[in-house]
């Protein structure tokens, strides 16, 4: 006999989910509207909650739990009607076990909500909040919890108690819509309209505006030591600042200034409603800027007394110290050759790839890879090491050519225009670099090594001229290489690209592939670089197997038997007319070329499996084409060969252009192409009329007849010199060896001095698997990694090979750095406007506040967003830095003592945490510089200056009776970790001090680790195996004593 099984109804169950949903949210929304109303109408100052600038913030709890109540109150009351409705008709089993759950959620969640809620006013009263809204808050939390647990528990028992029938749900639903009306209107009285709600975010826009109109007037301060006349000398195009409007402006509403003398003035806004009391004051750190009045005014003044370190002239100081440095030549590193004492000790060689000087000057983004090297440097120098870091100009390239097209000058003078502004800016930012090494890849003693190294590839066959489809760009109009074509678009001016059959100079670097992916072994180089280069490089183990003339590679030999068709590269979609033998079927299958088989991939033919590869289907359905599903699978055998293929191309690189190193080869119609003599490096650019290049892909040089016509140096026959020149990438790609010695005339450098630089006793060692040698620590863009890194590794190899240099890579550690975007993390362009010039921000705020602040953005190998208005926060910093030492002097002067005053040994672990923190942030400093972990470095001095001014502010110095919280010589340490990242205000600050050396000739500071370990401990108790509690133990305290606190 067939039963009736219980079913459930799918209405009632959404309805009871409904119930349970709208009820909680509408309980939750209603306590805390009923609280945050209560704050509002019984504000305690205890616990005001205010946020400067914003008088709508306060009601934003408010609206939002006023806005969730309107809503899911009502839906509430209208759900329960049809759920109430459909219990009375009558349930079945199902339906009524989810009615109960329903029943018991509820009472549970609503049992947590207000415990909680209870948990916190018991909380703050036992804090001390005995007030009229604390009695308001615990009453209407009781009552909530008596409606809603009454009228639920008799649900549960069916609205009977005793036998009593009792009618709950017309009174609870008359009680809850009274509490809920009484709540939403009280809210809206405390609150206000939401036209009276409009009128104060109109207030909180008219705040922002005066805060970012005040730090404006500040900074103008600072640059030109006076108050701007009015408001319009505020505006300026180069950090993109534009004065604000009030929002109401059509109105006839806006924002006055005034100037009350030279150090206060004025802001004037018309407000829309009367400004609260208690907003008033915002403690920025550098002082109180009062930034909302009092009173019940429509117009209010705000006035601001100007909070300023006058007395720190950066750009008197800055030009002091450059002029210093560069009289005492500090920075100049020691070859062996000299009999400076340094040379026999440690040595370290820090590098960065030379900038290429533009016409727009030195950008931002430069900034930040040079100030980080500098900071390596500089903390190098103070530990001892001999230190190279050199400078110099990649300035051949394209953009100073075209520059050169436009504007009629010539690339030279363009170029000397350009480093001159270089030189000017980076020596502005107080970098540390040896100027007396300072190359230019376009100053003919150099560029006759470069033209001398090509000589020795050509000699070994390394460099030659071919046949082959290039990249080349319409625009620009030259061949480039394939890493300077990605994607088919030229890297330089973001054209598309097209392939042209041209003869061309290129590099055989595929002879090195195999080392050049090795090595990356040997070497400390990020991974995601390493990854780059490999994926590049492209090294790949398969087999070479010959379809009759036709040879193919592959990764997978055994799907040879599905082969139906070979495909080899072409220009479009077309059959040969050709057949070749499978040599695993013996079938002769067709030869197709094909737009997707690629004459630079492998042997420019691949044997077509459709079976097994996506696109091999596609091409075969489409052109009908054979296609076996099932097929043997075996190894190869007697038709194939291992090999090992790669995807890297021989560098393409001769360039159709005038501004470029001249190739030094003759091409002599009886001796075939011939080297220059030696002797007659290097072979100069001439003189041209017009630099434009030509639409036959010929260089401009080809049309100087005097300079083209030679004589071949072999046969003494009529001969004509090679009109192409060296790509850019030329001369960067043994830059940092001649570093090592500028001067010479006779090699590129000499093995002594390379053996030094390369060889000699290094920094700090690396991984046990690093190889030993080489730079020591190259910083550069990830942009590089597959052009410049790669091709610089191939000529440093083939020099190695001719035992002209020591290592067998050129660089021990390499790491990169993340971009600086523009504000709101766009890329900076010209074109867009975003670029942000370092000349106003370092006449602004100082070099070292730049340099600060570029440092402090975030992690260093990341991309961050530049913010012209955060540099504020750097220069408080500095001036902070300054007021700290300028009160030492005040109370050096006041006390009589004598500086260096007082020993740094008067501190006692007891009594001086300051000098915990110092001990604690040299060694993090110290760690962070080398991990490059820059902007919590900063964080840590930041922290360390604020407890140094609270020190000072207490009177805890100078007196060696007293047991100290803070020393002169604490300062001074402080002074030499901060030295690398702020040189300028730190060497003023020394010898302010009563220091006689430049601060950079002084030791790097020790940490005590005694003072460094924290002298507490929390140790777990556990009791059979379970944690039970935790008690904080001194250090050195006695075992009986810690069993005493664990049992207690």
């Amino acid at each position: 006999m067939e039963t009736n099984k219980p079913k459930l109804n799918i209405g009632f169950f959404f309805l009871s989910l409904g119930v349970l949903i709208t009820l909680i949210t509408s309980v939750t929304s209603f306590l805390n509207l009923v609280f945050e109303t209560l704050d509002k109408r019984f504000p305690d100052v205890l616990n005001a909650s205010y946020q400067y600038g914003y008088f709508t913030y306060e009601y934003e709890s408010i609206r939002m739990a006023l806005a969730t109540l309107i809503i899911f109150f009502p839906v509430f009351v209208l759900i329960s009607y049809f759920w109430k409705k459909f219990s009375k008709q009558g349930m079945g089993q199902i339906d009524e076990i989810i009615r109960k759950w329903v029943i018991y959620i509820v009472l549970f969640l609503s049992a947590i909500v207000l415990m909680v809620d209870l948990v916190s006013l018991i909380r703050y009263f036992i804090s001390g909040e005995i007030t009229t809204r604390f009695i308001l808050k615990i009453v209407v939390t009781l009552v909530t919890a008596i409606i809603v647990g009454k009228y639920y528990i008799l649900e549960l028992l069916n609205n009977k108690i005793f036998g009593f029938n009792i009618k709950a749900g017309p009174i609870f639903s008359s009680v809850s819509a009274v509490l809920v009306l009484a709540a939403v209107i009280c809210s809206f009285l405390i609150m206000g309209s939401p036209a009276e709600q409009r009128l104060l975010r109109l207030d909180d826009r008219r705040v922002n505006d005066l805060l970012s109109i005040q730090y404006q007037i500040i900074n103008y301060w600072q640059q030109k030591e006076k108050l701007p006349e009015n408001l319009t000398e505020l505006p300026n195009p180069l950090t993109g600042y534009s004065l604000p409007v009030d929002p109401e402006f059509e109105k006839g509403n806006t924002y006055e200034y005034l100037a009350k003398d030279k150090l206060k003035f004025e802001l004037c806004a018309t407000f829309a409603l009367p400004i609260p009391k208690g907003w008033r004051e915002y403690n920025d750190g550098g002082g109180i800027i009062p930034m909302m009045p009092y009173g019940e005014k429509d117009v209010a003044t705000i006035s601001y007394p100007l909070v300023l370190m006058k007395n720190y002239d950066h750009k008197k100081i800055e030009k002091k110290w450059q002029n210093e440095w560069e009289k005492k030549k500090i920075y100049q590193a020691k070859d062996p050759s000299t009999s400076s004492g340094r040379v026999a000790g440690k040595k370290f060689y820090s590098l960065i790839e030379f900038p290429y000087p533009s016409g727009e000057g030195l950008h931002v983004g430069h900034i930040r890879s040079n100030t980080a090297m500098d900071i390596i440097s500089r903390k190098r120098r103070m530990e001892g090491y001999n230190v190279l870091y050199p400078i110099g100009w990649d300035a051949f390239g394209l953009p100073t050519e075209n520059y050169a097209i436009k504007t009629g000058k010539k690339p030279a003078i363009v170029t000397k225009k350009n480093t001159d502004t270089f030189r000017r800016q980076l020596k502005a930012l107080g970098y540390s670099f040896d100027w007396s090494r300072e190359i230019n890849t376009t100053d003919p003693k150099y560029y006759k090594w470069t033209q001398w190294i090509f000589l020795q590839l050509f000699k070994k066959g390394l460099a030659y001229k071919a046949k082959s489809f290039i990249n080349w760009c319409p625009s620009c109009k030259i061949g480039l290489a394939n890493e300077e074509a990605v994607g088919g678009v030229c890297d330089r001016c973001g054209s598309k690209t097209e392939k042209r059959e041209k003869k061309q100079w290129m590099l055989a670097i595929t002879k090195y592939a195999d080392r050049l992916d090795k090595d990356l072994n040997l070497v400390d180089y990020p991974e995601r670089v390493k990854t780059q280069q490999r994926n590049w490089i492209g090294k790949k183990n398969g087999v070479s197997i010959k379809f009759d003339d036709i040879e193919i590679f592959t990764t997978r030999p055994e799907t040879i038997f599905g082969a139906t068709f070979v495909v080899v590269a072409g220009e479009k979609d077309k059959f040969t007319g050709r057949y070749v033998t499978n040599p695993a079927t013996k079938e002769e299958i067709p030869v197709w070329e094909a737009e997707y088989v690629m004459a630079e991939v492998g042997t420019g033919a691949i044997m077509g499996v459709p079976a097994d590869d996506a696109r091999d289907r596609e091409f075969a359905e489409k052109y009908n084409l054979p296609i076996v599903e099932n097929y043997k699978k075996a190894g190869f055998e007697d038709f194939g060969k291992k090999f090992t293929h790669f995807k890297l191309r021989d560098w393409v690189f001769s360039r159709q252009r005038y501004w470029g190193e001249p190739i030094p080869i003759i091409s002599c119609e009886k001796c075939g192409l011939i080297p220059v003599p030696e002797k007659d490096l290097p072979v100069k650019l001439p003189e041209v009329k017009s630099y434009k290049p030509t639409d036959s892909g010929e260089s401009p040089l080809a049309s100087i007849s005097k300079w083209v016509n030679t004589k071949c140096p072999k046969c003494k026959g009529k001969a004509k010199r090679e009109t192409d020149t060296m790509p850019n990438w030329a001369g960067s790609s043994w830059y940092y060896l001649r570093y090592t010695d500028p001067k010479n005339s006779k090699e590129f450098a000499s093995m002594k001095n390379l053996k030094y630089w390369l060889l000699g006793s290094s920094a700090p060692k690396r991984e046990p698997s690093s190889q030993e040698g080489g730079v020591d620590w190259y910083n550069g863009g990830m942009e590089h990694t597959t052009l410049h890194l790669l091709y610089s590794r191939f000529w440093h190899k083939f020099l190695y090979d001719l035992k002209l240099v020591p290592t067998a890579e050129p660089y021990q550690k390499r790491t990169s750095h993340g971009m600086i975007l523009g504000e709101g993390g766009v890329k900076m362009s010209k074109s867009v406007g975003n670029v942000v010039n370092p000349d106003e921000i370092v006449k602004t705020y100082g070099a070292d506040t730049l340099r600060i602040y570029e440092m402090f953005m975030g992690p260093f190998e990341e991309s961050v967003a530049w913010n012209t208005e955060s540099i504020i926060g750097s220069r408080r910093f500095i001036e902070k830095v300054w007021r700290i030492g300028n009160k030492f002097l005040k109370q050096k002067n006041s006390s009589g003592l004598t500086l260096p005053g007082v020993p740094s040994g008067t501190h006692t672990v007891q009594n001086s945490s300051i000098s915990k923190i110092l001990n604690k942030t040299i060694k993090k400093v110290s760690e962070d510089i080398e991990n490059m972990h820059f902007n919590t470095t900063i964080s840590a001095m930041m922290i360390l200056t604020t407890e140094m001014e609270k020190a000072l502010e207490k009177g805890q110095t100078l007196n060696p009776q007293k047991g100290l919280a803070l020393s002169i010589e604490d300062y001074k340490k402080f002074l030499q970790i901060l030295a690398p990242f702020a040189p300028y205000i730190t060497e003023e600050l020394w010898r302010m001090l009563g220091e006689k050396n430049l601060i950079d000739l002084s030791s790097w500071p020790k940490w005590d680790e005694n003072l460094v370990k924290d002298q507490e401990i929390t140790i777990a108790v556990q009791i059979n195996g379970k944690v039970r509690t935790e008690i904080i133990i001194q250090m050195n305290e006695e075992e009986e004593e810690v069993k005493k606190k664990a049992l207690s």
